[in-house]
């Protein structure tokens, strides 16, 4: 999952110039069937959005739970950004899923992306 994260983050990092500065990320990321990954997903989905936003959290606001299947973070930042984060499992014949958005002043950037569940895959020691 480390690899995809960091992909993730260039890729849609590549483009925030096109908006700076960023005041809103959207994150919806459907990785895993696995519900007690959600926890984890949700803190790198969290700290991919404030590196992007590049202010410090003032305040969080989470929902959901592992066992229902979905978890949810709203983020304020210090000069008024926010984010929306959620990590939601992956039922049935859906497949592994991101959507981005990201907005800026000048703009904004969506990406969506289907990624191969190889890449997802946590790497144990």
């Amino acid at each position: 999952m480390d690899t995809y994260l960091a992909w993730l983050e260039q890729s849609a990092g590549a483009r925030l110039a096109e908006v700076a500065p960023v005041v809103f990320v959207r994150a919806h990321l459907q990785w895993t069937g696995d519900r007690a990954e959600l926890a984890a997903i949700l803190a790198s989905g969290l700290a991919m959005a404030a590196r992007w936003i590049g202010a410090r959290e003032v305040s969080r606001e989470a929902t959901g739970s592992a066992a229902d299947g979905a978890l949810n973070a709203l983020v304020e930042f210090e000069q008024g950004q926010s984010a929306l984060v959620s990590a939601e499992a992956v039922v049935g014949a859906t497949e592994p899923q991101t959507q981005i958005l990201i907005a800026g002043r000048h703009g904004t950037v969506r990406f969506d992306d289907y990624p191969d569940p190889g890449l997802l895959q946590r790497r144990r020691p």
